[in-house]
Formats: C-alpha cells, structure tokens, sequence
C-alpha cells in the first residue's frame, strides 16, 4: 500500500494488543455516512465475505454480509444500512475482527477494509486514504 495511507485499526491481535479501537483522531461527534467512499478489497485467492456493520450513537447497526471476489475490491453496499450518522465501521472476514473510529475525518475521504494483506497480522485491517484536495 502507497506510504501515504494511515493504518486506523488491525487485525484481533493489534486491538487486544491496544487496548481498544484506533482511529481517525479523537472527534467526540458522529461524522455523516457519506464523509467517506468505502472499499472491501480481497487480496486471497478465493472470494471472501465481508461481514460489516456500523456503530452509531444508538449502538452497533444491522451487520451486512457481503461478497467480494478475488484479487479486487468493490464498494460497500451502503444502501443496506439505514444509518445517517456514524462513530465506528467494524468488519469481520474469517473470524478475524478489526474496527475504525469514523469521528473526526481529518482529511481522509477513502476507507479501504483489506483482507489477506502480507505478513502474520494484521491479516483484515482498515486504512484511510487522504482527500488530495486537503
């Protein structure tokens, strides 16, 4: 992954190792749904279902299942949830959980939620890409 992408949360190993959930910065509001364009990308050899849900200030949302092929990534199906406002993104792909703090965007206008990245762990993590206009 290209240098300038920020890891914001890990794989079940990095979180137990942290403590809690790592993420954007330290906003204390929920940041609307649509603040980021969101991505599963599969990097195994088989497709992969993304289980995914959103927490909110009412508590963690519906989780949605969702297919993704090999090798590629596509956008999340965002018209599953019936969420406006967000806190965290959680995501479980093989039994291997990460999470990301969504409140204070701090220029990134891209989530991507990778699966099957190189190296022990983290094996599912979530990353933010920089918005090149801030």
């Amino acid at each position: 992954m290209p240098e300038r992408r920020a890891v914001l949360a890990g794989g079940s190993m990095l979180l137990a190792g942290l403590g809690g959930c790592v993420g954007l910065g330290n906003g204390t509001d929920a940041v609307p749904l649509e603040t980021y364009e969101y991505s599963l990308i599969n990097h195994k050899s088989e497709p992969k279902t993304f289980h995914w849900a959103f927490e909110t200030e009412e508590g963690l949302g519906e989780w949605v299942s969702q297919r993704v092929g090999t090798k590629y990534g596509e956008a999340m199906d965002l018209e599953q949830v019936s969420v406006s406002e967000v806190i965290r993104l959680h995501v479980i792909v093989d039994d291997v959980p990460a999470r990301a703090d969504l409140r204070n965007p701090d220029g990134t206008d891209k989530i991507f939620v990778i699966h099957g990245t190189p190296g022990p762990i983290p094996e599912t993590k979530i990353m933010g890409e920089p918005d090149p206009e801030n």
